[in-house]
């Protein structure tokens, strides 16, 4: 092989990694600004998480935030520490799942409808963020809040961002986050006057423990973790599993319930410690790294050493930059992505009850503001169903 074609192998493989950036990056940025989370943890976590993930499933299976505790965190305002105690948490039952390989048995009964409407929920809570961000005017700026202007500016830059974002969603060469992010840091330090800038770190940063107490864990359990756990087990673990061997066969035959549930739960434990972002593996990333490229797991190392530098070079100092982000861009790409995970439910529509169980989880869900209200409803009624048959005229098995 020569090095040329070396070099466009790894740009290739770099190309897909980047696919999945658009969910990543906004919810990160957000946390960051919003929340108080350390950015050289966010990135140097996230960077050595996709490092060990390339070199032992050697496939491009992504790392990307819990999203239902994201969403959750933003809404709710949570603190550092208890980001941090969700991820202890989720480290510690997936460990536990992998363990005694209760994983394995539990993927039987996360069934395609139930994980379709936990999709479901966690697209319109994106969606409904998203939305959120853009008509909360007349803050411009997420870290300058003294900057103020008309609501039609943010609805403005709201409608040229999606029309950026559905452009660039026509094609598989460039991601949208790599576009909307430094034109929305460009419109950050074009708009914003030199004497509000935010501050920028000293650089090289070395990420320091940030260890919950006792009532962060308690308060991140009940706020954070029983909604995620859920949606992780049944999207970031059995969906990840099935859509890998779809797109890579016997190539992926060390991606198992047990072997994901030992990655996320040592990233996640570890992360925790340090208030870095909480992950997951995801079916939804899986396949943009896939749609953009990405064949091997040369994309995933790529990806976590381009984080790992970013991280440790750049350290704290990357939090002004991304704080200089108007949110309604951010609204816009966090709008996409929730049509986007909504649109999973897609192959479950033909099949009437299935259809019904995953549009009623995310119904109750978003009318509760609770993802384990919705699953919980929906695992019993699932149940039910399958117990008496002749509650609906289809006998499609769910």
């Amino acid at each position: 092989m020569t090095v040329k074609n070396t070099i466009l192998k790894n740009v290739r493989e770099l190309g897909g990694g980047l696919g999945d950036l658009g969910t990543l990056l906004p919810l990160a940025i957000l946390l960051i600004v919003n929340n108080g989370l350390s950015p050289v943890a966010v990135f140097l976590f996230v960077g050595l998480h996709y490092l060990v993930t390339g070199l032992y499933f050697r496939i491009p299976l992504p790392v990307q935030p819990l999203k239902a505790m994201a969403v959750i965190a933003l809404a709710t305002g949570a603190t550092a520490q208890q980001i941090g105690a969700t991820g202890i948490w989720m480290g510690v039952i997936l460990l536990l799942l992998a363990a005694t390989d209760l994983a394995g048995l539990l993927s039987r009964i996360f069934t395609k409808p139930i994980v379709r409407g936990i999709q479901l929920a966690v697209g319109l809570f994106l969606v409904q963020k998203g939305l959120e961000l853009i008509t909360t005017p007349p803050v411009v700026f997420l870290a300058v809040p003294s900057v103020e202007s008309s609501p039609w500016l943010a609805i403005g830059l709201a409608a040229i961002s999606g029309l950026i974002v559905l452009g660039l969603s026509m094609q598989h060469r460039v991601p949208a986050t790599l576009v909307l992010l430094p034109l929305g840091i460009l419109a950050g330090l074009f708009m914003v006057p030199a004497e509000s800038m935010p501050a920028m770190g000293e650089g090289l940063t070395i990420p320091t423990p940030l260890i919950p107490t006792w009532n962060d864990f308690a308060t991140a359990l009940f706020l954070m973790v029983i909604p995620q756990a859920p949606l992780t087990f049944g999207n970031a673990v059995v969906s990840t599993c099935h859509v890998s061997r779809d797109y890579f066969g016997d190539r992926a035959q060390r991606v198992t319930p047990r072997s994901v549930c030992t990655s996320l739960g040592i990233g996640n434990l570890i992360g925790g410690l340090f208030g870095a972002l909480p992950c997951c593996h995801g079916a939804g990333g899986l396949t943009a790294h896939y749609r953009f490229g990405a064949r091997t797991g040369r994309a995933t190392i790529l990806m976590g050493a381009l984080f790992v530098f970013v991280g440790l070079l750049f350290g704290d100092s990357v939090h002004g930059l991304f704080a200089l982000i108007p949110p309604a861009m951010l609204g816009a790409l966090l709008v996409y992505v929730g049509i986007e995970h909504c649109m999973m439910l897609g192959d479950v529509l033909p099949h009437r009850r299935a259809a019904f169980l995953a549009l009623l989880i995310g119904g109750i869900a978003l009318g509760t503001h609770n993802i384990a209200t919705g699953f919980t409803v929906g695992m019993v009624v699932g149940l039910l169903m399958k117990r008496f048959p002749s509650m609906m005229a289809e006998n499609a098995k769910l």
